[in-house]
């Protein structure tokens, strides 16, 4: 890497699956392009929101980072001597399936420490713990309790203690508060901004709701069936979206007050093309109420638009109503 700011560097990433499809009169292997040549730069100590309906790539992108899937074409690199298998942590969307149910909360949050080799004494390791308890707001008494026993916040702390014991650099959450009560998920996108800010880590954050992602991000990129669609700080994408898709994302989220809810202009779009049906051009052009004929024959590449956005899109738009 030539820029020691960057944590992570991701370029002209590829990622694809083999699945299978049959019948009684023919049998036939296809690969499903899960992301497209995607290159983004990811700052040390920033917070990067990723956002796009479901099976847009955000999953696979995190994961490609992680290094649970290998790019079929393009590479991944780190800087500030991230290791990664060491310095990666993952907070998963069901904070109770991603704990194993036979295991005390005092194993599942110490047990990375035992994959990764670190083998503190006793007092340490118990320091540690009680330390790390602590901060996520679990009460250290409840060290021997299975996770079962907690609420669906509470095993997110569980899951934010467990990745955090092993001190990473990098942090992804898929999802983290997606499956929690309202009343908890402020709690828990506090708890996790506290410590990005606190050990300056580098947040990687996934999630539906646009206006949790706007709340924790300040970079962000929006993906659309595996390809990159627009990129750039956050409150300039949310304020000023240049890409019709990401407009529509915009528009969709729900405002609390309901006199500006019947007020608002919603972005038009069509049906999600399907992979039988996907266009030699712009991925989105099959959906877009702004394509025109060039649109359908060529696909276009990220563009620089005003000082710190980059779209792809041929006609970018001027502005969207803010979020």
């Amino acid at each position: 890497m030539r820029d020691n700011n960057l944590a992570i560097e991701v370029d002209d990433v590829s990622v694809s699956f083999r699945h299978s499809s049959s019948s009684l009169m023919s049998f036939k292997k296809n690969t499903f392009d899960a992301l497209s040549n995607i290159s983004i730069a990811v700052q040390a100590g920033s917070r990067l929101g990723i956002v796009g309906e479901s099976g847009s790539g955000k999953t696979t992108l995190a994961k490609t980072i992680l290094g649970l899937y290998q790019p079929a074409t393009g590479t991944i690199g780190f800087n500030h001597g991230v290791q990664q298998n060491k310095d990666i942590q993952f907070i998963f969307q069901d904070p109770l399936a991603a704990l194993n149910p036979r295991m005390t909360v005092e194993q599942l949050i110490t047990e990375p420490l035992d994959y990764l080799g670190v083998k503190p004494d006793h007092a340490t390791r118990t320091k540690k713990l009680k330390t790390i308890m602590e901060q996520v707001g679990l009460d250290y008494s409840q060290r021997q309790r299975y996770a079962h026993e907690f609420s669906g916040g509470q095993c997110q702390r569980i899951g934010i203690a467990r990745a955090m014991i092993t001190e990473p650099k990098i942090l992804i959450c898929d999802e983290p508060v997606s499956a929690l009560d309202v009343s908890v998920r402020a709690q828990i996108i506090s708890l996790l901004k506290e410590f990005q800010q606190r050990l300056d880590l580098t947040l990687i954050f996934i999630a539906h709701d646009l206006s949790l992602v706007r709340y924790i991000s300040d970079e962000l990129i929006v993906l659309y069936q595996g390809k990159l669609m627009e990129m750039g700080p956050s409150e300039e994408i949310f304020s000023h979206a240049r890409h019709p898709y990401t407009q529509a994302l915009i528009s969709a989220e729900p405002r609390p007050d309901p006199d500006t809810e019947r007020q608002r202009h919603y972005a038009e779009y069509g049906e999600i093309e399907t992979a039988d049906t996907k266009l030699d051009g712009c991925v989105y052009a099959g959906r877009c109420t702004y394509a025109q004929s060039r649109c359908h024959i060529e696909a276009p590449k990220l563009q620089q638009v005003g000082e710190t956005v980059q779209v792809a899109c041929f006609f970018p738009l001027e502005a969207v109503t803010s979020v």
